[in-house]
């Protein structure tokens, strides 16, 4: 099997990086003004501002909390509002800071961690939420000073491919379905995994977990949504706004009006709508490709083998390191050509 690699990705990368630092900008600018509103206001407590909320300006978002915490800003409300409440020192420290702390407590499992109540007021309850929102967060494994599968309560999580076979025999229809039996599930797996594998690179959609058609209705794969627009309406959007390529669309696609898909690309795949980038952008642009073979099983186990990792998250960390010819997520790859074990045999092998 051939995988295709685009020679622009690392300058697309880097343009993503840079119109996403613009965009954090306008969000701290956002902030200060929002800020400034409540300080003209009188607003000093999350109370007030439930109370005030109907008259807040249009453009305003109704829940700043939710709407700064996706966007790395929110460090409380008494920030906000510019109060802090008695026995606040400080803000909360920097990810190195807390972490320096964290290991000298010697905790190694998360459930410990948030058991202990009696953590200093510049310490965060939940880092995993708080430093993930300022992109610092890596893992509780590394925040802690441990292996991941000491730090998830020895839990060893079920590979994505594992998961993915699993949720398959459930035979669910909806995402909700699984989200009503989730605590029902095996403690190996996931409750939320969308978020558990995308952190590993290895999310495809509910659809592909659940092997359904689609997650929302009863809509078969070859029907367009009636919610949604057209083709042609939503390639037009693109053009009025300006976007210009991937890179555009990906910075933008959280301001995304109703009945635009987020993935033009995957949506109209499926509706067999979908002719290429440059169309869609009614752009010239044409990415050169080259194609890149992957090692076959058997190799790409010796080169394994040689790297000495003992465990799956130790892999999935390091995949970007990998060089081109070796695929990030074997047990995925290997398994479309009926070669794949296990984890244990392709990290151990003697062969």
């Amino acid at each position: 099997m051939k995988r295709v690699l685009n020679l622009n990705e690392q300058k697309i990368k880097k343009e993503i990086q840079e119109k996403k630092k613009i965009l954090k900008q306008q969000n701290v600018k956002f902030y200060n003004q929002l800020r400034e509103y409540v300080k003209d206001n009188k607003i000093l407590s999350q109370k007030d501002w439930e109370i005030n909320k109907k008259n807040i300006p249009i453009n305003f978002p109704k829940d700043p909390e939710q709407y700064f915490l996706k966007r790395g800003l929110w460090k409380g409300w008494h920030i906000f509002v510019g109060r802090r409440p008695r026995g606040i020192i400080d803000d909360f420290l920097s990810f190195k800071d807390a972490k320096n702390y964290a290991l000298k407590l010697k905790i190694e499992t998360a459930r410990e961690w948030k058991k202990k109540k009696d953590f200093p007021n510049n310490i965060p309850l939940r880092p995993d939420m708080f430093y993930h929102a300022s992109g610092d967060w890596i893992s509780w494994g590394n925040f802690l000073g441990v292996k991941d599968e000491i730090a998830s309560s020895k839990i060893v999580y079920a590979s994505y491919l594992e998961a993915k076979n699993f949720a398959h025999n459930l035979k669910l229809k909806y995402k909700s379905d699984w989200n009503k039996n989730k605590y029902r599930l095996p403690s190996n797996i996931p409750k939320i995994p969308d978020v558990f594998y995308e952190f590993r690179g290895e999310w495809e959609g509910w659809e592909k977990f659940l092997n359904i058609n689609i997650i929302k209705g009863k809509i078969s794969s070859t029907s367009r949504n009636p919610t949604m627009k057209s083709y042609e309406e939503v390639s037009k959007y693109a053009q009025e706004k300006n976007l210009k390529n991937v890179v555009d669309w990906e910075v933008n696609k959280k301001n995304l009006p109703s009945g635009i898909p987020k993935d033009p690309r995957q949506y109209f795949t499926r509706l067999k709508q979908w002719y290429g980038w440059p169309k869609f952008f009614n752009t010239s642009y044409i990415n050169k490709r080259i194609e890149v073979p992957y090692l076959s099983y058997k190799d790409t186990k010796e080169y394994a083998k040689k790297l000495k990792f003992n465990f799956r998250d130790e892999w999935v960390k390091n995949a970007k390191n990998l060089p081109s010819n070796i695929p990030k997520s074997p047990d995925i790859f290997y398994s479309k050509t009926n070669e794949w074990e296990d984890w244990k045999i392709f990290l151990n092998s003697d062969e």
